[in-house]
């Protein structure tokens, strides 16, 4: 370009044929605002004789790759041996091309370019790398990464790091670049290095991994990424080229101008873009029915609306062979970043189906928060743990933070009655999930649906207690290990003492096989494991944190939560809870 910068490109013979990829990207460039010119700057780096061919009777600057004997020039399924070879190849070309001096942009051919890009460049960073969930900071090494766009200045760090991120190939042998990126990008290497790597806003860098929805206006690149297969990547460039065409036809600027919205605009209407998941509560339906879990194992194929399966085809891209237990992870870690209260503490509440009928506890439960004092805020730091496919719906209706935990074959989403089989089972289920969220370094404050908030309470846990509890019977002191647990409520600090204990808790399950986790946390709280571990357990005061257990009076003008325990049955616990609400009710217009 005149600065030593130059964009490359792979080519493959199976995205080179007539009316294939090569030619929806170059149509792109043809009718982008100021991007015809960028053409005159791209290397195509061509793998197979055809591509090669192609390439050159366009009068391009074509570069024939040498393969080292691998066959790369054919459609290689996604995470194979031979796409795997394709991806580590591409970057060890990039590496050279810095090693020349170059800086370079790097764009795979599935990306249509509507925009010139580098306006949108930060000037301070070595590496810059599109995303494909962008969480609005460019510096924010959480962002996901997409490596099919990036831009790379050639100086003695990228060119380090581009070594160091191709040597660690070995070390992860069954995964392509972007994985192994994300594996690296916290290196201290890195760090050693001083290389500055920025993140590019999805805003002008969109891909259809991306949930935000998209601004024709700003849009630079669109990737046809998270779109498994030749076929289907073809379908989605087709119709954004035809939505970039309907967003420059001239009809369609007149109306802008004259402040009329383009889906209303008389000459003709224009199909509007409508993504199904717009906010992160949204991201998908039930995860656990459509995964399979299990190393290497592929994510099945189902027959949901595309746009449902984005999502999953986005977090199954940065496991090895579409490993989809990693992939729940990386869904299980987003839902918790979005209800974090700051300071990473969430809420985790329990809900099957029959407790998410209309009408029935979730109502309830929800009620509770609308109407207590400051309550109402803490419900965008609440996860409901679904158990069940309506249950999960109904969460995603409300917009809530929602995730479908996979409960390994047993039938978990109807009511189950106290101490029966399925009954323990979800309750072993829960701690075990609430294990998993202690490992990502988040306190959780767990309760049970059958509780309702009238207060928060946050100002009445201990500061010293790593695991705090509420109380069936409470005796008065915080410390002493002969109150009664209740383990519908409970607040854990996430720690190395927490996170052994919830292990030693959950194994503890083999020697009291007919108890479950309350029963079981009663008969372990003295043992010596927990006292090496230097374990601080709290119970917390029914004052504050009452149940229907507990002797004592309420006092309304002290209560936080109130459980609907020592009840036994559905109908029972709504009478109690509606019961519990009147008087809340009362209480408060008394007050006032």
């Amino acid at each position: 370009m005149g600065n030593k910068t130059v964009i490359l490109t792979t080519l493959n013979d199976a995205w080179t044929e007539p009316g294939s990829v090569l030619d929806l990207f170059l149509e792109s460039f043809g009718i982008g605002n100021g991007t015809s010119q960028l053409l005159n700057h791209l290397v195509f780096i061509t793998m197979g004789q055809k591509a090669q061919e192609r390439c050159m009777s366009m009068r391009r600057h074509c570069f024939d790759l040498n393969t080292k004997g691998a066959n790369l020039s054919e459609q290689k399924d996604y995470n194979t041996p031979g796409y795997l070879d394709i991806m580590w190849q591409r970057l060890d070309f990039q590496r050279q091309v810095l090693e020349k001096g170059y800086n370079f942009i790097f764009t795979d051919t599935d990306i249509l370019w509507f925009r010139n890009p580098l306006p949108h460049f930060y000037p301070q960073g070595d590496f810059q790398v599109s995303c494909d969930r962008f969480f609005g900071n460019a510096t924010d090494l959480e962002n996901w990464p997409s490596n099919g766009f990036n831009y790379v200045r050639s100086n003695n760090r990228t060119i380090s790091f581009f070594k160091h991120w191709y040597s660690a190939r070995t070390k992860y042998p069954q995964d392509h670049d972007q994985a192994v990126f994300n594996y690296i990008k916290h290196d201290a290497h890195l760090r050693e290095l001083g290389l500055t790597i920025r993140f590019l806003d999805s805003k002008y860098f969109y891909g259809l991994c991306e949930i935000r929805s998209r601004d024709w206006d700003a849009v630079c690149t669109m990737h046809a990424n998270c779109r498994i297969g030749l076929s289907s990547k073809l379908s989605e460039l087709r119709g954004m080229l035809e939505e970039w065409k309907n967003h420059r036809r001239p009809g369609i600027e007149i109306c802008r101008s004259q402040g009329v919205r383009p889906d209303h605009c008389p000459r003709r209407r224009r199909r509007l873009l409508r993504s199904p998941l717009r906010h992160s509560h949204d991201v998908l339906p039930p995860l656990a029915s459509q995964l399979s879990h299990g190393r290497g194992r592929r994510c099945r194929r189902t027959r949901r609306p595309l746009g449902e399966l984005r999502p999953l085809l986005h977090l199954c891209q940065f496991c090895y062979s579409f490993n989809c237990a990693h992939a729940m992870i990386l869904y299980q870690e987003m839902i918790l970043r979005a209800a974090d209260m700051g300071n990473k503490t969430v809420i985790l509440t329990t809900l099957n189906d029959a407790w998410a009928e209309p009408g029935s506890i979730l109502d309830l439960f929800l009620e509770s928060f609308r109407i207590g004092n400051g309550t109402s805020q803490l419900l965008n730091h609440l996860v409901f743990i679904t158990l069940g496919q309506k249950a999960h719906e109904r969460c995603l209706s409300m917009r809530g933070h929602c995730f479908a935990l996979n409960t390994k074959g047993a039938n978990l989403s109807e009511q189950k009655d106290y101490d029966t089989p399925d009954y323990l089972n979800m309750m072993w289920q829960r701690l075990d999930y609430q294990r998993q969220v202690l490992e990502k370094g988040y306190n959780l404050i767990a309760t049970d649906t059958d509780i309702l908030w009238f207060r928060n309470p946050l100002p009445h846990f201990y500061p010293e207690g790593d695991f705090q509890v509420s109380c069936d019977r409470f005796f008065g002191n915080a410390t002493d290990l002969e109150n009664l647990p209740s383990n519908g409520f409970n607040y854990v600090k996430s720690n190395n003492r927490t996170i052994p204990f919830f292990k030693y808790w959950y194994s503890s399950r083999t020697k009291y096989p007919n108890d479950h986790d309350q029963t079981v946390f009663n008969y372990i709280k003295r043992d010596a494991f927990l006292r090496d571990l230097g374990l601080t357990i709290r119970f917390l005061d029914t004052k504050y944190i009452n149940g229907l257990c507990e002797i004592r009076s309420r006092d309304w003008n002290a209560i936080c939560t109130m459980h609907a325990n020592c009840r036994v049955g559905l109908s029972s616990k709504l009478s109690e809870m509606r019961g519990m609400l009147d008087q809340w009710r009362k209480y408060m217009s008394n007050k006032h």
